[in-house]
């Protein structure tokens, strides 16, 4: 048995190109699920095809993640992979990172790539900042402390494998529930589900909402 990250599997899915091969054939589910956008049931239908079978999906769907360095981080991301044992090492760590201060991005290429290979040399000293930070200003030229990303891996998910009757119960209950939501939602929020609602991602965008013709504006939008 092969395992994947999460984070992984949605690259691989966020991989497929839909104006090449045209909307994936089959349907999400038993009904029509009226709130999804074709985004969002491609995306769907592509990891059903890929947890179905992984080497068709590679072989039919997927296309390469081709890795650019942007010279941002002292690691550069690699490619998604699977692995093989549930206890890897890879698989169950943390993600750690390194941004790399503008005042080094801004001197170029080589500049960064000089940073890069001192920052793993010295990393050992990230636990004494004020020693780090000293170091670097003697080495660069600038005072600076690299920020620190991190994140946590979330684990290993076990899935529940329920049996067809089981899964289609639960998931008829979440569709009956978005329902009831908007059937006792007040006139407002009716009226922006109704135009919306296969558009949620505007809540992240900070641009403006185009063809807005409603009687909100975009914040109250954004907002709800």
């Amino acid at each position: 048995m092969a395992y994947l990250t999460k984070s992984n599997s949605l690259k691989i899915i966020a991989r497929i190109d839909f104006k090449q091969i045209g909307n994936l054939e089959g349907e999400v589910y038993i009904k029509p699920i009226y709130f999804f956008s074709d985004y969002e049931k491609n995306n769907l239908l592509g990891l059903k095809e890929l947890l179905k079978d992984p080497e068709k999906f590679i072989k039919e769907y997927y296309k390469p993640i081709e890795t650019k360095d942007n010279f941002k981080y002292i690691f550069e991301g690699g490619q998604p992979a699977y692995h093989f044992k549930s206890d890897c090492e890879r698989l169950n760590s943390h993600y750690k990172n390194f941004e790399i201060p503008q005042e080094i991005r801004d001197k170029g290429k080589d500049e960064v790539l000089k940073f890069r290979i001192w920052f793993k040399e010295n990393q050992y000293l990230l636990d004494k900042p004020d020693v780090f930070v000293a170091r670097i200003q003697m080495a660069f030229g600038v005072v600076i402390n690299p920020k620190a990303i991190d994140y946590e891996n979330s684990g290993v998910e076990e899935k529940e494998n329920l049996n067809l009757e089981d899964l289609e119960k639960r998931i008829n209950k979440f569709i009956f529930d978005a329902g009831q939501y908007f059937n006792n939602a007040d006139q407002e929020k009716k009226d922006i589900i109704r135009r919306f609602q296969k558009y949620t991602f505007l809540a992240y965008s900070l641009n403006d909402i185009q063809n807005n013709n409603t009687r909100f504006n975009d914040e109250a939008i954004k907002n709800f």
